[in-house]
């Protein structure tokens, strides 16, 4: 994404710009929302009040400024368009662990650990998911009722994508038991029993 700005200078406008030991409790509660601090991925706003010992009316007020700065930042209006364009790219659906890999590749930044990195980088997403649901039309949304965390540009294609992912992990399953089953019978085949059975096919020599 050649022009496009880099993740670090995106993140840079996530939270308000304060001097260091003046944040206030609405700045820790959306760093927490955004994943930028918190052990929860993805948090709800209820996770993030009782994470934080906060009312729920204090981080709704951090959400509300937030979008109110970010509908004002040109870089994530920018990111919005980016992230509509990848998902289209992906087929509709993606997790936010794969679109915050293609963010960073295209992207770039500056951090080498590659947990902040991913960190970073799925706070953006979730910043522009959360801008984007503050307009019209709505493009993309999450769905982020289980792991992994999906967005997608229609909310059926999430709900596909999820019973896919369940079908498949079965069948994973069931191929797993099934070679354990095999080793099984294998283990407990009386010995010369493949060499007879060998024999037996081939006929009498």
């Amino acid at each position: 994404m050649p022009g496009r700005a880099s993740l670090d200078r995106v993140g840079g406008l996530l939270l308000p710009r304060r001097p260091a030991g003046d944040e206030t409790s609405e700045d820790r509660a959306l760093a927490n929302y955004l994943g930028i601090e918190g052990a929860i991925a993805w948090p709800t706003p209820g996770d993030v009040a009782k994470a934080s010992a906060l009312p729920r009316s204090v981080v709704a007020a951090a959400l509300d400024q937030a979008r109110d700065r970010w509908h004002r930042a040109h870089e994530l209006n920018e990111l919005r368009s980016d992230v509509v364009a990848l998902l289209h790219g992906a087929g509709g659906v993606a997790t936010v662990n794969e679109l915050a890999g293609q963010l960073l590749a295209a992207r770039g930044s500056v951090e080498e650990d590659e947990g902040d990195r991913v960190r970073l980088a799925s706070a953006a997403l979730r910043a522009a998911v959360e801008l984007e649901a503050s307009v019209e039309p709505i493009r993309f949304g999450a769905n982020a009722e289980t792991e992994p965390v999906l967005l997608s540009i229609h909310a059926d294609l999430a709900d596909y994508a999820r019973r896919l992912g369940q079908v498949a992990d079965q069948l994973a399953e069931l191929d797993r038991t099934n070679h354990h089953h095999a080793a099984n019978d294998s283990a407990l085949a009386p010995p010369g029993s493949r060499d007879l059975t060998y024999r037996c096919s081939v006929g009498p020599v």
